[in-house]
């Protein structure tokens, strides 16, 4: 039974007279295709590759940048904090710049004319007591 059956698919063989040369004629071109195709992507791969790292490079340079302009800020702020203080304030004033509070009789309040026109003039009492409000 097998020797039939082998004499039968060697005679389908023959009656289709399969050459070389006609696999070949539409064989070959799609093989060079699929070899161009392949080779491509591998170029496109590696390239792809190569920018990523490029890219995640620059994007940890980024971030370290970043990381030390959050801490710059925060001495920054930190600092500013400190030298906002009221007393630390009055300090630099009275030692580097040699200014003192003024005396009663130096103050000189001068307010916005009336719809009138006229100046009102005001008492020493009056600045006492507003410096005196002031200072509580």
């Amino acid at each position: 039974m097998n020797n039939a059956n082998s004499l039968n698919i060697e005679s389908k063989l023959v009656e289709k007279n399969i050459t070389v040369d006609s696999v070949a004629n539409w064989q070959l071109p799609l093989l060079a295709v699929l070899f161009v195709t392949v080779i491509f992507v591998a170029i496109k791969t590696v390239v792809h590759r190569h920018e990523s790292r490029t890219l995640f490079m620059q994007l940890q340079e980024l971030e370290k940048e970043r990381d030390k302009l959050s801490a710059q800020w925060s001495r920054l702020k930190l600092e500013q904090g400190t030298s906002m203080n009221q007393v630390r304030v009055e300090q630099k004033a009275r030692w580097d710049l040699g200014m003192r509070l003024p005396k009663a009789s130096e103050v000189k309040l001068v307010r916005e004319p009336a719809k009138n026109s006229e100046l009102k003039t005001v008492s020493k009492e009056d600045v006492v007591a507003k410096k005196v409000a002031l200072r509580d």
